[in-house]
């Protein structure tokens, strides 16, 4: 599967797991962005990895939404992730 330049959300990249995954898509040439929960976690793996962040709760349905609308600062991408219908098209 080619990812390079593919935009890859991260979900919880704040926990080990998570993480991990950032760092594996990163090294596959993909460019992040994160979302978590903490920002005093999620902001020190997005300068790390230079990618976007996205503090939110994916739990909560306003986070999810806000999270599209409104992404967080990139750390060094001027990308920004693409919309979910904008998703759906290319790839439905």
């Amino acid at each position: 599967m080619k990812i390079t330049g593919s935009v890859a959300l991260v979900t919880g990249a704040n926990g080990g797991l998570g993480e991990a995954i950032a760092l594996r898509l990163q090294d596959e040439g993909a460019e992040l962005v994160l979302t978590g929960r903490r920002r005093d976690a999620i902001e020190p793996l997005a300068k790390k990895l230079g990618g976007r962040m996205v503090i939110a709760d994916l739990a909560r349905r306003e986070d999810v939404r806000r999270s599209w609308m409104k992404p967080g600062p990139s750390i060094s991408s001027s990308r920004t992730p693409p919309s979910p219908r904008a998703v759906a098209r290319r790839d439905g």
